[in-house]
């Protein structure tokens, strides 16, 4: 089972006892998080771009809030909430969220920093963004100009022409950003004289379960007739065809937008003690692998994944198959990344009894990420062979031959319990014949029985040669 799977959406209406329960009712409630009004870009003490409770913003919190838009008796049945904001990109933080939000920021962004917004949308949160510098994970920054129109180049798509009505031909911007090296599978929006400034992806094209991303190069898009001068706004003015594109987008976001383990389903406390709540943190057991990923099928109509069937769930269990190994030792990924999947059968190593799929049991297997089905274990020290970095001798006293290469046949010793090892590697000792020099240095070390003859031998040479001089 890939942590990525999604069998189909289902509204959530209710849960109880922590399992989904199903509605007929397709009305959800969402919930969106953007940038707190700290973290937001500020051009005085009066003008701030934060979406949460910046003035620059006050139309477009107006218009989804309007009932007669989004709501029971609203064009679209599904309605909003706003969750607390968040301070920064820690992928860690950015949970308790359907959508994700971007308004510009005042934080030097890059590709590279939006990445854990890719990761969350291919989770399933939706994602939209608007400026900040023209970056987004779908394409680098390109020119910017100052220009108050952009064209429609889509005019069919789901923004452009989706439940509230068409756009038309242009809308109203402001300092217009472009895009360039635009992702595989991006739809082009609209343009500018530079190029590319209105982005859409649907990414469930690439993992069954994913959400839907816009991305906008301009901050003004829908901040209505608000214009205060040195903040940009010079171009802005009101219009229709920019209401439409709004309540269109967020439409289109919402269909596939939820967050794998709602609110209501997760603990009221803070399960890793690491000072952020469950239903706002992205890791509620800290064990390194983001809740995305440990809430196993992605469908919201059933409860998350308890692999382990223990009554708790993954995404709160530090072994969360039981095999002795906990969840963090288990996985060798970032925390953006695919949990490691050692044998590649679909079923992450945390998730995954038999890691390596060579018929051993973690718990009980001395290589867990290496087959080695015979589990040989020469020195007895509970590393497999396969997986053993310095195999020593069973009784742990004999010796050892490192030559300078281990490309030649090695010195096991005389009659030696010895070990003996080349640069290249660790290989048993334990014959009973002399053994040849010619496997490296040939630096021979002889078992503790040879060294005693050897002094014995030497000793009596010694008696000999006294008695001939007397």
């Amino acid at each position: 089972m890939s942590g990525w799977q999604r069998k189909g959406w289902t509204s959530l209406a209710a849960v109880s006892a922590g399992v989904f329960l199903v509605s007929s009712v397709s009305a959800r409630t969402l919930t969106l998080r953007a940038p707190s009004k700290a973290l937001s870009s500020e051009c005085d003490a009066n003008t701030n771009f934060s979406f949460h409770d910046g003035p620059w913003y006050d139309a477009a919190r107006t218009a989804l809030a309007n009932g007669s838009n989004f709501g029971a008796s609203g064009v679209v049945k599904h309605d909003f909430k706003y969750n607390p904001p968040f301070d920064d990109f820690d992928p860690k933080k950015l949970d308790g969220a359907d959508i994700l939000l971007l308004n510009p920021v005042n934080i030097p962004v890059s590709r590279e920093k939006f990445k854990p917004f890719r990761v969350y949308t291919l989770g399933g949160v939706g994602f939209i963004s608007f400026l900040n510098a023209a970056y987004t994970f779908m394409a680098d920054p390109g020119p910017c100009i100052g220009e108050n129109t952009a064209s429609v180049l889509a005019p069919s798509s789901p923004p452009m022409n989706g439940p509230f009505g068409a756009v038309g031909g242009t809308y109203t911007t402001g300092w217009n950003c472009s895009f360039i090296n635009i992702e595989s599978g991006v739809t082009n929006l609209s343009q500018n004289s530079q190029g590319p400034n209105g982005l859409m992806f649907d990414l469930s094209t690439l993992s069954p379960g994913a959400a839907r991303a816009v991305s906008f190069a301009d901050e003004e898009l829908w901040a209505g007739a608000f214009s205060q001068s040195g903040c940009g706004a010079a171009f802005v003015h009101t219009s229709a065809a920019n209401m439409k594109l709004l309540l269109n987008t967020f439409a289109w976001v919402l269909e596939t937008a939820y967050d794998p383990i709602p609110d209501a389903v997760e603990p009221t406390g803070d399960t890793d003690s690491d000072g952020t709540p469950d239903v706002l943190d992205g890791d509620n057991d800290g064990d390194g692998i983001l809740d995305l990923f440990e809430a196993g099928d992605h469908d919201v109509s059933t409860p998350p994944v308890d692999t382990d069937k223990d009554g708790t769930p993954d995404y709160l269990d530090t072994d969360s198959d039981n095999d002795g190994a906990d969840d963090d030792l288990e996985n060798q990924a970032g925390i953006l990344d695919e949990p490691t999947d050692t044998d590649k059968d679909g079923t992450p190593d945390f998730q995954d009894t038999d890691s390596d799929d060579d018929g051993v049991n973690d718990d009980k297997d001395n290589c867990r990420t290496t087959k080695n089905p015979n589990q040989e274990d020469v020195d007895q020290d509970k590393i497999g062979d396969a997986c053993d970095s310095l195999i020593t001798a069973p009784d742990g006293g004999a010796g050892t031959d490192a030559g300078w290469g281990g490309s030649g046949p090695v010195d096991a010793g005389l009659g030696g319990n010895g070990a003996s090892a080349g640069v290249a590697g660790n290989v048993p000792g334990g014959g009973t014949s002399t053994g040849s020099d010619d496997g490296g240095c040939g630096c021979r070390v002889g078992s503790a029985q040879d060294h005693a003859a050897w002094l014995l031998l030497l000793a009596l040479a010694g008696l000999v040669r006294a008695r001939r001089r007397r």
